[in-house]
Order: structure tokens, then sequence, then C-alpha cells
């Protein structure tokens, strides 16, 4: 019921939808039987309209329904600012085939965030190739964009070749805008290990978000004694400021991206099989 047809015209009532309360002298809602005015704190200065419960009820849903939409549109910008493509969107902890310790971490440290922001704490998830380091992290991402936070994930590869094709004014202002997201992800850490320009530009990146006191987590094939005994002064300063505010967490266990290859080459030899 729309609350506009409860009036006829300016101060008149729509007698068909109200009625009039003797005992209190307030007009009631039909539908609901609850007042659609009431009194000023003085009353001696009169009445005023207000809202009856069902009519409050269908502002209260509408503007549920407004706040969802808006906060599913945040999301789904911020979704888009934070991966380079569509595929990580789904990488979530209600999507992970783990159940484990380390997938246990990353949810208990999406849940925290406002804490582990805070605290500026981060994590760096060690282990070899496949074990699910990159998923964990993406989904620890997705987790905290649901709550509206601004979060990067960024290869180390890229961040390499973006700065290599780049001024030295305008590798500043890249920096500064990795610097600025809530929740940075430095994802393979290690790439950096081949030239001088790619550990210097990944130093200096790296060193920048240290130097904010924002927290970020780091993905890496590499063990944390290679990193702790790191000899190579620009990859020790690294390795240092990472393991300065992140918490090693060790991916152990099965290859999942082999596991998922094997499957699928299952899935192609069965279906060629069915069709001979």
């Amino acid at each position: 019921m729309n609350h506009v047809n409860l009036w006829m015209n300016k101060g008149e009532y729509n007698l068909e939808e109200v009625y009039y309360h003797e005992q209190d002298g307030l007009y009631y809602c039909k539908k609901c039987h609850t007042p659609i005015e009431t009194y000023f704190q003085e009353k001696e200065k009169g009445k005023h309209p207000c809202m009856c419960k069902c009519r409050r009820d269908e502002y209260e849903k509408k503007e549920k329904e407004r706040k969802m939409r808006e906060h599913e549109e945040s999301v789904n910008r911020l979704r888009q600012e934070a991966f380079s493509g569509r595929r990580l969107y789904d990488w979530k902890f209600e999507n992970s085939i783990a159940d484990n310790k380390q997938i246990e971490v990353a949810k208990k440290y999406a849940a925290t965030w406002t804490e582990m922001e805070q605290e500026n704490q981060g994590l760096l998830f060690m282990g070899d190739v496949g074990r699910g380091k990159s998923f964990a992290a993406a989904c620890v991402v997705n987790a905290v964009i649901e709550q509206e936070v601004r979060a990067k994930m960024i290869n180390i590869a890229t961040v390499i070749n973006d700065l290599q094709t780049l001024s030295q004014e305008s590798r500043n202002s890249y920096i500064q805008k990795l610097c600025r997201y809530q929740l940075l992800v430095f994802d393979d850490l290690g790439a950096e290990r081949g030239t001088d320009f790619a550990r210097e530009q990944v130093y200096n990146v790296v060193n920048a978000r240290w130097e904010t006191g924002r927290p970020f987590i780091v993905t890496t094939n590499l063990t944390l004694k290679e990193m702790q005994n790191e000899e190579h002064m620009v990859l020790k300063r690294i390795y240092d400021r990472v393991l300065d505010v992140c918490r090693p967490v060790v991916f152990l266990g099965e290859n999942y991206r082999a596991s998922g290859r094997k499957n699928q080459l299952e899935m192609v030899q069965n279906l060629w099989r069915n069709m001979q």
C-alpha cells in the first residue's frame, strides 16, 4: 500500500485506507492497525504524520534491497580492479577443494581483516608449484572485497614488465598507486631473480609498500631457508622486508594443478574412447 493513498487532499485522509481511533485521537492504517500519525513531544503543539507498520516494513525492505544492489555494484567494481582476469573471480573459500590448516589460516585472516590491517599483519604463502598458494591468496582478496576493501593481486612478473616500459617518473606513480590499496598481494615472488633491473624494481615496490605500514600478502615457491640465507644484497633486502611483516604459511600436500590436468586428460581419453 502506497503511503500517499492514505491522503485524499492535503490535510484530508482517505477513509477507505484509514480509520479514526477515538481513545487516543489518532488515525490508524486499516491494513496493519498501527498509527499513521503521532503527537509532538509537547502534545499541545498537535500531531504530525508517521509511518504505519506496514509502510515502515515496506520502506525498510526497499532500503535493504537498495543497499544490497549498491553493495553488489561496489563489489563488482572492486573485483574488476583487483584481478587481471575473470578466472580469479571464482577463487573463493566456498569453492576450495582443499580442507587444510593453510586454508583455515587464510579464512581467519580474511575474517579478522580489520584487526590485521590495524596491526599491519601480512601472510607469506610458501610451497612448491601447484600447492594452492595463489588460490588461497585470491580467496583472501575475494573475501575482503566482500567487506568493500580495495585490494589488488598482481604477479611479480607483471610488475617487472610494467615497470620496464615506463619512465622513472611514471614508475614512481605506478608504485604509489599500488601502495594505495588497503591490501596488496604479490604473487610468485622469486621471478625477480633474473636480472639486476628486475631485482631493483621489485625491491622498490616491496620496500615502498613496507614503508606505508599497510599489510601485504606474498606467494612464493622459495623456501623459508632460501629466503633467510639469501646472499645477494638486493634479494636479501626484499626478503627481509617480507619476513618482517608477513607470517609464513607453508603449503604442502598434493599438486592440485597437476591433479587437475590429470583429471582433464582422463576426461578427454574417456570421451575419445566413447567416440570409437
